[in-house]
Protein backbone atom coordinates (compact mmCIF):
# COMPACT_ATOMS: atom_id res chain seq x y z
CA UNK A 1 0.00 0.00 0.00
CA UNK A 2 1.72 3.24 -1.07
CA UNK A 3 1.33 6.18 1.09
CA UNK A 4 0.52 9.41 -0.07
CA UNK A 5 2.30 12.46 1.61
CA UNK A 6 1.20 15.97 0.64
CA UNK A 7 3.14 19.00 1.35
CA UNK A 8 2.75 22.85 1.22
CA UNK A 9 4.96 25.10 -0.06
CA UNK A 10 6.57 26.56 3.37
CA UNK A 11 7.34 22.79 4.49
CA UNK A 12 8.70 21.89 1.00
CA UNK A 13 10.78 25.26 1.12
CA UNK A 14 11.81 23.89 4.64
CA UNK A 15 13.20 20.41 3.51
CA UNK A 16 15.11 21.78 0.60
CA UNK A 17 16.77 24.39 2.77
CA UNK A 18 18.08 21.18 5.46
CA UNK A 19 18.57 19.23 2.94
CA UNK A 20 21.17 21.97 0.96
CA UNK A 21 22.31 22.66 4.27
CA UNK A 22 23.32 19.15 5.31
CA UNK A 23 25.02 18.81 1.79
CA UNK A 24 27.14 21.97 2.08
CA UNK A 25 28.51 20.53 5.88
CA UNK A 26 29.30 17.67 4.29
CA UNK A 27 31.48 19.15 1.47
CA UNK A 28 33.07 21.33 3.61
CA UNK A 29 35.93 18.93 5.26
CA UNK A 30 37.20 19.53 8.52
CA UNK A 31 41.06 20.57 8.22
CA UNK A 32 42.89 20.72 11.49
CA UNK A 33 45.41 23.47 12.25
CA UNK A 34 46.33 22.74 15.47
CA UNK A 35 45.25 19.63 18.42
CA UNK A 36 44.38 20.03 22.14
CA UNK A 37 45.56 16.87 24.44
CA UNK A 38 42.57 16.00 26.73
CA UNK A 39 43.37 12.78 27.89
CA UNK A 40 45.05 9.38 27.10
CA UNK A 41 42.11 8.84 24.07
CA UNK A 42 42.49 11.77 22.44
CA UNK A 43 41.40 15.52 22.65
CA UNK A 44 39.94 18.35 20.41
CA UNK A 45 41.16 19.56 16.75
CA UNK A 46 40.40 23.67 15.65
CA UNK A 47 40.68 24.77 12.34
CA UNK A 48 41.39 28.46 11.59
CA UNK A 49 39.37 29.73 8.56
CA UNK A 50 41.48 31.85 5.63
CA UNK A 51 40.77 35.23 6.96
CA UNK A 52 42.13 34.24 10.48
CA UNK A 53 38.42 35.73 12.26
CA UNK A 54 36.89 32.40 12.88
CA UNK A 55 37.46 28.84 13.54
CA UNK A 56 36.10 26.08 14.35
CA UNK A 57 36.26 22.83 16.73
CA UNK A 58 35.92 19.39 16.49
CA UNK A 59 35.98 17.55 19.40
CA UNK A 60 36.96 13.65 20.52
CA UNK A 61 33.36 12.81 19.41
CA UNK A 62 33.64 13.56 16.10
CA UNK A 63 31.28 16.42 16.55
CA UNK A 64 32.39 19.89 14.57
CA UNK A 65 30.82 23.27 15.14
CA UNK A 66 29.97 25.50 12.75
CA UNK A 67 32.15 28.52 12.40
CA UNK A 68 32.99 30.64 15.67
CA UNK A 69 33.94 34.24 16.06
CA UNK A 70 37.74 34.54 17.53
CA UNK A 71 37.34 37.14 20.36
CA UNK A 72 39.81 38.60 22.64
CA UNK A 73 39.96 38.97 26.34
CA UNK A 74 41.63 42.21 28.29
CA UNK A 75 44.79 40.50 27.97
CA UNK A 76 44.28 39.97 24.37
CA UNK A 77 44.19 36.42 24.46
CA UNK A 78 42.39 35.07 21.47
CA UNK A 79 39.76 32.26 22.37
CA UNK A 80 36.18 31.26 20.75
CA UNK A 81 33.07 30.37 22.69
CA UNK A 82 31.40 26.82 22.15
CA UNK A 83 28.10 26.41 21.54
CA UNK A 84 27.63 25.41 25.48
CA UNK A 85 29.09 28.60 26.39
CA UNK A 86 32.34 27.52 27.35
CA UNK A 87 35.69 29.77 26.29
CA UNK A 88 38.14 27.68 24.22
CA UNK A 89 41.87 29.75 24.36
CA UNK A 90 43.60 29.21 20.97
CA UNK A 91 47.15 29.17 22.75
CA UNK A 92 45.65 26.12 24.52
CA UNK A 93 45.95 24.32 20.89
CA UNK A 94 49.16 23.19 19.78
CA UNK A 95 49.87 23.70 16.00
CA UNK A 96 50.29 20.93 13.76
Amino acid sequence: MKQIVKLNESQLRKVIAESVQRVLKEMDEFTPHGYKGMNNYGGNEIQINNSGDAARLKFQDGEVTDWLEIEFDEDGVAYVTTPDGQQEKLSDYMRY
